[in-house]
C-alpha cells in the first residue's frame, strides 16, 4: 500500500499529510474493530464445538501451516487476495475520502495482499483467549496500520527529495520482517499448545 499511494502522500503538504494519517486512521479502527467483534463472536459460537485441548491442536498445527506459508516452503504462500487497495478513489470520492477508504480496506485485514500470516494466526489464535480479546486485537492491529503509515508519512518528509526512498525502505525491510513474523507465529502455536495441554 505505500508503495502504492506514496505519491499522493508526499504531494499533500504537511499538515494535510497529518489529516490524511487521523482520515485513515478513522477507517482503519472501524473496519479492524468489526472484524475483532466478529472473530470474538465466531470464536466464542466455535468453542462449545471442540474441546480446548482440540482447538489448542489446531491452533498448533495452524501455525506450522502459517510458517510454511510464510517461509513459501513447499511453493506456499500466505493467504491472500492478490490485490491492492483502490487507487482510484483519491480522483473518485476526494482525498479525505478516500484516505478514510484506505484505512476501511486495509483494517479488515483480508480485502488486500498479505505479506505474512500474522493477521491469520491471530485470528485463530482467539479460539483459546477470552473473547473480549477480538475487539483489542482489532484495535492493535488499526493502531499497528496507522503507526506503519505514519512512520512513510515522516519519511516522506524526511526524503521529499527523494520519492523512491520510503518504498526501497519498505521493501527492504520485507524479508527480515516474513522472518520475524514466522518466528512470532511459532512462538504463538508452541504456547498455544502448551497452554492447553
Amino acid at each position: 500500500m505505500i508503495g502504492m499511494i506514496m505519491p499522493l502522500v508526499k504531494a499533500a503538504k504537511d499538515q494535510a499529510r497529518w489529516w490524511a494519517l487521523a482520515h485513515y486512521s478513522a477507517g482503519a479502527l472501524l473496519s479492524a474493530f468489526a472484524l475483532g467483534t466478529t472473530a470474538m463472536i465466531l470464536a466464542d459460537l466455535s468453542t462449545n464445538v471442540l474441546s480446548r485441548r482440540s482447538w489448542a491442536a489446531l491452533v498448533g498445527i495452524g501455525g506450522a501451516m502459517f510458517i510454511a506459508c510464510d517461509l513459501e516452503l513447499f511453493g506456499l504462500r500466505p493467504f491472500s487476495l492478490r490485490r491492492q487497495t483502490c487507487r482510484l478513489w483519491w480522483n473518485t470520492v476526494g482525498p479525505e475520502r478516500a484516505w478514510f477508504f484506505w484505512g476501511l480496506d486495509l483494517g479488515m485485514g483480508w480485502t488486500t495482499i498479505r505479506v505474512t500470516s500474522l493477521l491469520w494466526m491471530a485470528l485463530l489464535f482467539m479460539l483459546l483467549v477470552p473473547p473480549i480479546v477480538g475487539p483489542m486485537l482489532g484495535i492493535a492491529y488499526a493502531v499497528g496500520l496507522t503507526s506503519g503509515l505514519g512512520g512513510a508519512i515522516a519519511l516522506a518528509g524526511a526524503y521529499a527529495r527523494d520519492t523512491r526512498k520510503p518504498c526501497s525502505l519498505t521493501l527492504r525491510f520485507q524479508r527480515p520482517f516474513r522472518l520475524l513474523a514466522s518466528v512470532l507465529l511459532a512462538v504463538t502455536a508452541a504456547v498455544a499448545v502448551v497452554s492447553a495441554a
